[in-house]
């Protein structure tokens, strides 16, 4: 079982008198009493693959060096059986992880303040849950009163630094489940270039995403889709997707599905006519150069930094070619002339979040890109509402998901079509 070492390999990193803390997510509620859809927290699905609410995992590392994984899940309830499902149970969840011991909710408060009896240095995630931040203090505070003095934790780290790490880096499993994201956030934008038209309205398109996601068995996307068209293609992170696209427009449609909590992240921008006009053209061919050079800069030993340079050095030149911008090229990086049409980074990591756990720097330097590491290429150009130039209301971006490779890199999202004459064939022709 992967997530078994998983923990494993956390309990290797841990020095003697520590304990690692993670919880999983709660229910949220979204009005009176409907709670939103439940999807787990990434950090506690990465180390147990479980999907009910309100557990927690302790991997504990004694002062002997002896070590101990406890789950605790909420016990069975017949009432809630029966509105919601079964449940695993203490049991249950014991059996699924082949942990030391699985326990009670009820017994939480009680069984843990004899666990970290002694723990001077506990590992949770920083700012990820209020509840769980809570019941620390609260446990520490206990610790350190009365016949337990000086007995309580001390020390208190970010577990994400050591997860983000971890969760950089993908497994040949972790793979298979974004290959399948993948594939069907693919058929979901082909699928909804192929039934768009002049006067169809955004939320229409959105539905055929939806659509196939879920026929994939995608139950979740990865994140709000994106579905703009005309202006709204140059609003970074439109998600009101409820105007109509009108003859001439751009869509732009940045989506993703989510298989089993791993996201895919892919945009597409087409014409909703099926036909490019020339500024239009000239606008998608520049970003789509520029995304091709830059995927061609994807393998071992590339500074992620160097991704970014070579995208906002490719749309600068461009940007000049067309007469959009003025000047030299160096300059106008140098007072980032370009950033009025091109104002966020070439990508980011992808997995269990969209924007994935890892860092950018490690010890004040770029990363530099290894294999098993997966990341989108998105360059874009957009010409909003406080452009004022006769490509008003073309907003372009082209975005696949890339994973490094021992030699180079794979492209997970390939089969999408972005080539100018492709997308045209595709536009309307399922209708």
């Amino acid at each position: 079982m992967e997530h078994a070492i998983r923990r494993q390999k956390i309990l290797d990193q841990m020095p003697a008198g520590s304990a690692f803390i993670v919880s999983a997510s709660h229910a949220q509620n979204r009005n009176n009493d409907v709670n939103y859809r439940f999807r787990q927290r990434s950090n506690f699905f990465y180390l147990t693959e479980i999907k009910e609410e309100n557990a927690i995992i302790l991997l504990i590392k004694f002062l002997d060096g002896k070590e101990k994984q406890v789950v605790f899940v909420e016990p069975h309830d017949e009432f809630k059986a029966l509105w919601q499902g079964p449940q695993l149970g203490p049991d249950g969840a014991k059996k699924i992880l082949n942990v030391d011991e699985g326990l009670s909710l009820l017994e939480l408060d009680e069984s843990i303040l004899e666990m970290l009896h002694g723990i001077k240095r506990i590992y949770y995630p920083f700012a990820e849950d209020k509840k769980l931040e809570s019941k620390l203090r609260e446990w520490s505070g206990k610790l350190s009163k009365g016949k337990r003095t000086e007995s309580g934790p001390t020390e208190f780290f970010d577990a994400n630094i050591i997860l983000g790490e971890m969760r950089l880096f993908k497994s040949d499993y972790e793979l298979k489940q974004m290959r399948r994201a993948a594939k069907a956030s693919v058929d979901a934008h082909a699928r909804a270039m192929a039934m768009s038209y002049p006067g169809i309205n955004e939320y229409e398109i959105e539905a055929e995403l939806l659509y196939e996601f879920t026929r994939q068995g995608c139950i979740f996307s990865g994140y709000n889709s994106i579905v703009g068209g005309g202006i709204n293609s140059c609003v970074l992170h439109y998600e009101a997707n409820n105007q109509l696209c009108n003859d001439g427009d751009v869509v732009l449609i940045d989506a993703g599905a989510e298989y089993n909590c791993y996201a895919a992240d892919i945009t597409r921008t087409f014409p909703v006519n099926g036909k490019f006009t020339n500024k239009q053209k000239s606008i998608y061919e520049l970003v789509l150069d520029a995304q091709l050079a830059v995927i061609d800069l994807v393998k071992p030993g590339t500074e992620w930094i160097k991704l970014q340079e070579a995208a906002v050095k490719f749309l600068t030149k461009g940007l000049v070619r067309l007469n959009i911008l003025e000047g030299q090229t160096d300059k106008l990086i140098a007072d980032k002339s370009y950033a009025a049409f091109y104002p966020h980074l070439i990508g980011h990591w992808l997995g269990l979040d969209v924007h994935d756990a890892g860092s950018y720097k490690v010890n004040g330097q770029w990363r530099i890109l290894e294999p098993g590491m997966v990341l989108t290429i998105e360059p874009g150009l957009y010409f909003g509402s406080t452009y004022t130039g006769d490509y008003q209301g073309i907003g372009v971006r082209i975005e696949d998901d890339i994973l490094v490779t021992d030699k180079g890199c794979d492209i997970l999202t390939a089969q999408l079509p972005k080539k100018v004459d492709e997308i045209e064939s595709l536009v309307g022709s399922g209708r």
